[in-house]
């Protein structure tokens, strides 16, 4: 008897709980490898191997949902009999998307804002080792681009989505926010005056998808959200292990770059998982300066014989300009565990350590005649006079750059379709200078003598950030979501070494001093709130408030009300009306220092300071404690898509920023006796700080176009963007001054591309890919400055990429890839601009973008999947 009841429970639980296996192909009969399995309603899943083949635990009352990158999803009943399921190609309007809606995530045809979704082979293919050049050649309204002879700057390559600037584009990873840089951008770049994140630190093997949101959203995650979101998706329990390996060069010789990394994944109990990422990429440093030689206007009757001979000798006078010599390593993992069926523990963890090494400009022998006067460094005394082999010299700027990023976090299904997420998010971004090969002038005069290697400080940026978040459906209509968020910020500015401070400084850059460093920080409260409403299948309403208030200047409310009605499944009109805002940064409340930058008028560097906004001379030129940017934002478009596999999307901006926060420019005094004084008594040429004085407007377009079919995709996206200045407001104090010059303004109006569009084709068969991808970048212009000189608009220019891909094996594959295959450049910068080019030691504008400074590029890269 007792073996009989063994025996039935035995029975009834292998009736319960049985295994299905099957597998999953495409309709071609091609097998799907990594394609993923999940019981529906449950965290617990499968993937399938290189076979498309795959095994699950299931009951017979449960359902199987089937996914696949760029595939349409499949519900499938249990059966103890070998499935076969057949994915079609899907249209991309139909992938769900959790950005920019905390209640419901939603397609990209349900959703009321326009979001792109960007797989990480698009990423890959265009064969750029770091996410923002990556993303530059992807996203039409994306721009980043290194940025030489920038000091610090040149560590991070300032990015913004609609020409917005850095400081207005939010980033975060799974849905969470990562933290700003401990840089501010403070020479005449694009992005001048801002603050932005360092993309670098994300490695895209780590990366299985990214998340563009289109549209204003500081309701749902506060400051910096006004030109956009851009939300980097994890990888989670992947099929399969990768290695990728890659090394390149360009057609001058230079910029040899080795890349590898590693990706793979561990199953952790049942429906858990463990990724884990490293990366390593190493970089060494291009030259594309000017060759001006004699003519670089340093030469004259004056010029001793040593600085003629230099000239003469060394046309690019010493300079060098271009990508910086780089060595990253990375290190992130993402993990997940279930609590019960439907509750998960999640968290992840990034380490990123970067250094990189740019230059300053080449000290012309003739800057430098005190140097060769004390006999320091290279010199050679002639017998008859002079200084027949004093050279000069060229210092060095290199960072350490530390990034860390945490999220710890839990998910819990509190049943009748409400959820909780609970969340503590972590961020932490160290930069430390070192000045090589450089000369404190002022110790040398004084002591003979003066060090050649300094450690000018470094500055630190962190948060923290709780959150409590729930949402709720209550039915097919209504949706509901709510929140908390607390969150600290803190800003440090370290010290620089005695001598990197001792009077002017260590030449190229001078140390933090005293009186500039400190440690500051701030909190802020959110409370939040959104309710979508299906009025009917067609006609969704959604709305949105927040309320947030700071520590250091004031508090926000921002609201947002949003559409979308279906025109049929596969079109959508939709439009949005918000309010956005942005919280001045620590950085630009609290940074000061002292730099040698080239100044208009000048043909060497000489030394300008950064006041601290709140300080008694910053408020006593009538520099205002800053306060929180305003930002009206109007989205409409359309989304459209048919049985043919072809889907797109059209979507106009209108985007206005009131009280901009603005680095002002250089200001020398001239015409107001009280900043003379200032500057006099600071012994510096010029000065500059922050203040709310600007009020821009943004409108533009963006447009996706997709069509796929069993092997060719083709796609043409593309923006076309435009920002003018209306007002700049000068305070009182500074009647008579020009605190924003029109070389200032240029950065903001002409420096980005005015268009950009993609057009890209791939072809995929069982043996080989091949791509073609053509970006358009707009006109830019170089703008004249103030003192006098012709604007010169750079002509649009046109790359084309080419990647071709053999696979030896599911599992192998080479891949060679041919970046601007015909070798573009921008345009040669005129002398007749009258811009800061150093006596035509630049040969291309550093202050204005399209598709870079480094020409032709080869890479070959082996990726191997176990």
């Amino acid at each position: 008897m007792k073996n009989i009841l063994t025996y039935a429970l035995f029975l009834f639980v292998s009736i319960g709980v049985a295994q299905s296996t099957g597998y999953v192909i495409d309709d071609n009969n091609n097998p799907l490898p990594g394609a993923s399995v999940v019981i529906k309603g449950t965290t617990t899943g499968s993937t399938t191997d290189f076979d498309g083949k795959f095994s699950i635990n299931a009951g017979p009352n449960d359902i199987l949902v089937v996914s696949y990158v760029g595939f349409e999803t499949q519900e499938v009943e249990f059966s103890q009999d070998e499935l076969t399921i057949v994915l079609q190609e899907g249209v991309s309007l139909s992938e769900v998307l959790v950005t920019g809606n905390r209640s419901k995530p939603r397609t990209a045809i349900d959703s009321a804002v326009p979001i792109d979704n960007l797989k990480t082979t698009e990423l890959v293919n265009t064969g750029e080792a770091s996410i923002q050049r990556a993303l530059t050649f992807s996203v039409p309204s994306f721009n980043a681009q290194d940025q030489p002879i920038s000091d610090a700057t040149a560590g991070f390559a300032p990015a913004d989505l609609r020409g917005l600037g850095p400081s207005r584009t939010l980033v975060l990873i799974n849905g969470k926010r990562v933290n700003q840089q401990a840089q501010a951008y403070l020479n005449r770049t694009p992005g001048k005056g801002e603050i932005g994140i360092n993309l670098n630190s994300i490695p895209i093997a780590a990366v299985d998808r990214i998340e563009v949101l289109g549209d204003g959203a500081s309701l749902q995650y506060g400051s910096d959200a006004m030109a956009g979101v851009i939300n980097f998706i994890l990888k989670k329990d992947t099929a399969f292990s990768t290695f990728n390996a890659s090394t390149g060069i360009t057609s001058e010789g230079d910029d040899f770059q080795f890349n590898s990394d590693f990706n793979t994944s561990l199953s952790i109990g049942d429906g858990g998982f463990l990724n884990l990422t490293l990366s390593y990429i190493d970089q060494e440093k291009t030259n594309r300066a000017g060759s001006p030689g004699v003519n670089s206007g340093n030469i004259s009757d004056s010029s001793l014989p040593n600085e003629i001979k230099f000239a003469q000798e060394n046309p690019k006078l010493g300079m060098i300009v271009g990508r910086p010599d780089l060595k990253q390593k990375n290190l992130l993992v993402n993990f997940m565990y279930p609590i019960g069926d439907n509750s998960e523990f999640y968290t992840t963890h990034s380490y990123s350590s970067r250094w990189n090494r740019s230059f300053a400009y080449y000290r012309f022998p003739g800057w430098r005649r005190d140097l060769a006067e004390a006999g320091f460094l290279n010199v050679d005394r002639d017998p008859e006079g002079g200084f027949d082999g004093f050279i000069g010299y060229h210092p060095t700027f290199e960072r350490d750059i530390q990034d860390h990023f945490n999220i710890l976090g839990f998910d819990f299904n509190l049943g009748n379709d409400w959820h909780l997420d609970l969340s503590v998010t972590h961020g932490y971004n160290q930069i430390d200078y070192t000045v090589n090969r450089s000369v404190n002038r002022d110790y040398l005069k004084a002591n003979g003598t003066s060090p050649t290697s300094f450690k000018p400080g470094g500055y630190a940026f962190s948060n923290i950030i709780e959150n409590i978040d729930l949402s709720k459906s209550f039915n097919e209509t209504i949706s509901f979501s709510a929140g908390l968020e607390h969150k600290k910020e803190t800003f440090e500015a370290n010290i620089g070494d005695p001598f990197s401070i001792y009077g002017g400084g260590s030449d190229s850059f001078a140390g933090i001093s005293a009186d500039q460093e400190g440690k500051w920080d701030r909190n802020n409260f959110a409370i939040y709130s959104g309710l979508d409403i299906d009025i009917s299948k067609q006609f969704l309403l959604a709305f949105a408030g927040r309320f947030e208030e700071f520590s250091d200047f004031g508090s926000n409310f921002s609201w947002k009300m949003a559409s979308r009605y279906k025109i049929s499944d596969s079109t959508a009109a939709r439009a949005s009306i918000s309010t956005g805002f942005r919280a001045p940064s620590l950085h630009q409340r609290y940074l000061s220092n002292t730099q040698f930058i080239i100044v208009a008028g000048s043909p060497e560097p000489l030394l300008q300071g950064t006041l601290r906004n709140g300080s008694d001379e910053a408020r006593a030129l009538g520099f205002r404690d800053l306060f929180a940017e305003k930002s009206p934002n109007l989205t409409t478009g359309i989304t459209f898509g048919n049985k043919s596999n072809f889907s797109g999307s059209l979507d106009l901006y209108y985007i206005r920023v009131n009280d901009r926060i603005l680095l002002s420019s250089q200001i020398s005094g001239e015409g107001n006796q009280s900043v003379q004084t200032l500057l006099s008594n600071a012994g510096v040429v010029s000065i500059q700080g922050w203040i709310n004085a600007g009020n821009t407007n943004t409108k533009g377009l963006d447009i996706v176009l997709n069509w796929k079919t069993n092997n060719l995709n083709l796609g043409l996206a593309g923006n076309i963007n435009e920002t003018k200045i209306n007002s700049i407001d000068t305070p009182e104090e500074l009647k008579g001054v020009n605190i924003f010059t029109r070389e200032e303004a240029g950065l903001i109006i002409n420096s980005r591309p005015k268009y950009k569009f993609s057009l890209t084709a791939d072809y995929n068969s069982r043996t080989f890919d091949i791509g073609f991808y053509n970006t358009l970048f707009g006109n830019v212009t170089v703008t004249a400055p103030e003192s006098g000189g012709i604007d010169q608009v750079l002509s649009p220019k046109l790359t084309t990429d080419f990647r071709f891909t053999y696979k030896f094996t599911p599992q192998l594959m080479l891949t060679g890839i041919v970046n601007n295959i015909f070798d573009v450049y921008p345009d040669i910068t005129l002398a007749s601009t009258n811009t800061a080019q150093a006596g035509s030691r630049f040969k291309y504008s550093s202050e204005v973008q399209q598709q870079g400074q480094l020409g032709r590029n080869y890479t070959l890269g082996l990726s191997y999947k176990f």
